[in-house]
Formats: structure tokens, C-alpha cells, sequence
């Protein structure tokens, strides 16, 4: 059944046009603005790739067993690590599984950007009191930054990667 209406001129009904008339024309133009978008996003995700973690994959895999012994011997010790930035340079908080400060830890520190202009810094770290360590230097730019830490203490060793954020 077709809508018709009345003409006033020559009396004689013409079909009335359909509300459905633009949907090709509307579901195109969506599919457009949903394939626009993503090629965008898809652009942004493929210049901004910070690269792979580890150079060899092969190799890496083929030694995945001693990575997790690895992992489980941290956790076993339990120990936890907290960095923040302080003044644009790195502190870490270090404290054992019970909750008391380890003292007397050499950490050995890369600090890198992971967005932005590539930076790559070593900070040293001197002990305070109560398991605080702070870094010599500063973290030059402000941003994100990564910290890449090995410690070693009691003939222990941990490492970690830990973000801080300098403003």
C-alpha cells in the first residue's frame, strides 16, 4: 500500500516520496566515516610502535624457562619497590616481604622515554635512611619516563621496571 496525496491542480493522486529514500545514501556515508576513523587510529598505532622488547624472539623464547625461575625466585623473595620522581630525579622505596627497609642495595638503573623524543639516562642512586634511594641526577625532560632497575642486596637479585612521571 502506497501513501498517496491529493493533487489540488489536476485532482489526481501522486505517490508520496519515502522517508527511506536517503538510507543507501546514509548507511554508505557511515560505513565511509567508521572506515575514515579506523584508518586514522590504524595510522597513529603503526607510527607510534615503540619497537619489540627484545631483539631475538627465537632466543629469547628458547630461554623462557630461565626467565620464569627467574620470576618465581622474586617473588619468593618478596620484596617491593615503589619510584616515584621527586624534583624531576627518581626515589625508590625499597622494603622487604615483612614491610622493613632493605638497606645496603646496589641498584643499577637505565632510565628511558617511551614516548617523545628519545632519551636514554643512567642514574646513580645514594642511600638514605629507611630503604629510600635517590637518584644523583635528574631525568631531563619532563614526561614519562621508564625505569629499568637491577638490585642487589644479601646476595639477592631484583630486577624491575618501574614508570615515573617527572612534571
Amino acid at each position: 500500500m502506497t501513501l498517496e496525496e491529493p493533487d489540488t491542480m489536476t485532482n489526481q493522486s501522486k505517490p508520496r516520496a519515502s522517508a527511506w529514500q536517503w538510507f543507501p545514501q546514509a548507511l554508505f556515508l557511515s560505513m565511509a566515516a567508521v572506515f575514515a576513523v579506523n584508518g586514522v587510529l590504524i595510522w597513529q598505532a603503526l607510527e607510534s610502535f615503540p619497537g619489540k622488547a627484545v631483539e631475538n624472539d627465537f632466543d629469547a623464547s628458547n630461554n623462557y624457562n630461565q626467565v620464569l625461575e627467574a620470576a618465581h625466585a622474586q617473588a619468593v623473595l618478596g620484596w617491593k619497590i615503589d619510584a616515584r620522581a621527586e624534583a624531576g630525579r627518581p626515589v625508590i622505596v625499597l622494603v622487604d616481604r615483612t614491610g622493613r627497609p632493605l638497606e645496603g642495595a646496589t641498584i643499577t638503573a637505565t632510565a628511558r622515554r617511551p614516548l617523545g623524543p628519545t632519551e636514554t639516562t643512567h642514574p646513580t642512586f645514594m642511600a638514605e635512611q629507611g630503604g629510600i634511594y635517590r637518584a644523583q641526577d635528574g631525568l631531563t625532560l619532563p614526561g614519562n619516563w621508564d625505569l629499568m632497575l637491577r638490585i642487589e642486596t644479601g646476595g639477592h637479585a631484583f630486577s624491575a621496571t618501574r614508570r615515573v612521571i617527572v612534571k
